[in-house]
């Protein structure tokens, strides 16, 4: 019975991860058309520019996961939706911060302030937009989920191929906010029917609280920081084919994070051993599997979509694979370690560490190498740190199961 139980959990797993990862993975194939779609409509120079402001969104997608993983755990352990009150105040504080760095990120991107506050303003709508997903995700309705994702991604590239004649930065930024606000509404009216709005919500964020925000701000930054380096480096030409690398390996990331979305609502409520060990693999194979087909088919069907040739695009995406494959797995292992015992500051710690490592590598010597490697050099730093600091307690190893 036992050995059937955990065949049943593990399938489960399975298919739950796969439902979720279909979504992200369909919706991933649609933000790459839609910055395909940008580079072939307004060339690749201008894609240098539009890519690293475009990257504050997508960090703000994965940095929500601090967020999203601290609210789903709330309401977890509440069984009310009332807790999500508290961490809105929160987030409104950190959105207006977020918009207001906008003189800063103009001056360092070379880009007008108009671009800048558009960049920061789809962050940070894309930041409180956690919260819906973070509500699906604790009553486990994940193929609500799924689709969601899958008709936001849609809805960016259908508003931005009838506005293509527009200027670049408010074509580009009106399609993806839009998307957004649109799929955050829909999740959030298909969560509020999930179950009834119940119980009480204690008046402020904890400090554990706030130290998965800081965790889950920082995370995605070694994957994605790559983009804005090369923006400050490279010649915009170079640059815009390394920020497409990125793009393309930092959507392996998001095609493997799906399985931790699963896992960690159940580890929160208590469960582990097989669980965790199975879910670790189901990571590394999407991780890998995604990886392999992006370096065997980007190089080659890329191009040809683009009518223009990508120097160097397969030379940029193997490092950069690489070292996306490292963090989904750290990812995996940081947030089930956190689902379970609720302390971020050491993983916060590791990731400044290795982020740092990263940045000093680039700044040494700037060039697409630096660059390329950079988040497997921080990956491999912070996975070591991340595998100490997750087996060697009791709640998360062996005797756990």
């Amino acid at each position: 019975m036992a050995n059937r139980s955990t065949r049943t959990g593990v399938g489960a797993l399975f298919a739950a991860g796969s439902t979720l990862s279909m979504g992200i993975a369909a919706g991933g194939v649609l933000t790459l058309v839609f910055s395909l779609l940008v580079t072939r409509y307004f060339g690749a120079r201008e894609y240098s520019t539009l890519a690293p402001l475009l990257s504050f969104g997508a960090i703000a997608g994965v940095a929500s996961a601090g967020v999203q993983n601290a609210i789903m755990f709330d309401i977890v352990t509440h069984n009310s939706f009332r807790v999500v009150v508290r961490h809105l105040r929160s987030l409104g504080v950190a959105s207006l911060v977020v918009v207001a760095l906008g003189p800063f990120v103009a001056g360092y991107l070379r880009v007008s302030l108009v671009s800048a506050f558009a960049a920061l303003t789809f962050a940070a709508v894309t930041l409180v937009s956690c919260v819906p997903v973070a509500m699906l995700l604790a009553r486990r309705r994940i193929l609500s989920l799924s689709l969601f994702n899958f008709l936001q991604a849609l809805l960016r590239v259908a508003v931005l191929i009838p506005l293509r004649h527009g200027s670049p930065v408010t074509v580009t930024f009106a399609a993806s906010l839009g998307a957004v606000l649109v799929g955050g509404f829909g999740m959030l009216g298909v969560a509020l029917k999930s179950v009834p709005v119940s119980g009480e919500a204690t008046p402020v964020v904890s400090p554990v609280q706030f130290g998965q925000y800081a965790l889950g701000s920082v995370l995605f930054l070694p994957v994605s920081i790559p983009t804005w380096l090369a923006r400050h480096f490279l010649d915009p030409t170079q640059a815009g084919v390394f920020s497409l690398a990125v793009l393309l390996a930092s959507t392996i990331v998001m095609f493997a994070g799906p399985v931790t979305s699963v896992v960690t609502p159940r580890v929160r409520a208590g469960e582990r051993g097989h669980l965790l060990r199975q879910g670790a693999w189901l990571t590394g194979v999407f991780a890998v599997v995604s990886g392999l087909g992006l370096l065997a088919a980007a190089p080659l069907v890329l191009p040809s979509l683009e009518s223009t040739p990508l120097p160097g695009l397969r030379g940029y995406l193997i490092p950069l694979c690489v070292g996306a494959i490292l963090w989904s797995l750290a990812l995996y292992g940081t947030w089930i370690d956190v689902a379970a015992r609720g302390r971020a500051l050491g993983f916060t710690v590791a990731t400044v560490v290795g982020l740092g490592a990263q940045l000093l590598f680039a700044w040494i010597a700037p060039s697409s190498f630096s660059l390329a490697w950079g988040p497997a050099l921080s990956g491999l730093l912070y996975g070591l740190l991340v595998l100490f600091e997750h087996y060697r307690h009791s709640s998360l190893g062996p005797s756990a199961g």
